[in-house]
């Protein structure tokens, strides 16, 4: 990047956030740029709370959803490097219980790699309409709504909801790192906190 690429890149980098602000792709954003260990920006634009009219601010604090997705993906490797999971076993070997159905009724094997890339058939309740909704009637969290709900609770759960896709023939986001945190943790015998 040359200089004057790099001195013009701020002001690329907030039209970019303001225009997708005022297009109403997002609510709001904060970025921040650094360049060889030097912040070159700092940028807040839109709402923190679009209801009450209070504008984004720098030091705005955002519930990160989503991240460990990447840490339980880490550790499955890890752990079936080491011999301790079978990614190639159904989830059903680890979790008893976890035997969700497809959509006509049959019967089905989950392989825990499908867990690891969104093509497992299980999906997110907010992904469903919301008057037809088998994630809600499940009650089943997608991770932010029921802070108090276990793990286990909720994979006994979602293994009542049915798939909504024969494993490995679709993608969805989903769950699936959930369910993978449950088989984690029973074949290492501890918390997933603590293996991590």
């Amino acid at each position: 990047m040359t200089q004057e690429q790099t001195d013009a890149m701020p002001a690329r980098v907030v039209r970019v956030v303001d225009e997708a602000v005022a297009s109403g792709r997002v609510v709001g954003a904060v970025v921040m740029v650094a360049r060889d260990g030097r912040v070159v920006l700092r940028h807040a634009a839109g709402m923190e709370d679009r209801e009450s009219a209070t504008p984004m601010r720098v030091d705005t604090c955002f519930r990160l959803a989503s991240v460990t997705k990447p840490v339980v993906t880490a550790l499955a490797l890890a752990m079936a490097e080491r011999g301790q999971v079978d990614l190639d076993a159904p989830v059903s070997r680890y979790l008893p219980f976890f035997r969700p159905v497809l959509p006509d009724g049959g019967a089905v094997e989950i392989p825990l790699h499908l867990l690891l890339s969104h093509t497992s058939g299980l999906s997110y309740g907010f992904q469903f309409p919301r008057d037809d909704n088998p994630y809600a009637r499940a009650g089943v969290s997608d991770g932010l709504a029921e802070p108090g709900l276990s793990l286990h609770e909720n994979l006994r759960r979602l293994a009542q909801v049915p798939l909504t896709f024969v494993p490995g023939t679709g993608w969805a986001y989903s769950l699936g790192l959930d369910v993978m945190g449950g088989v984690l943790e029973q074949a290492g015998n501890a918390s997933l906190p603590d293996l991590v």
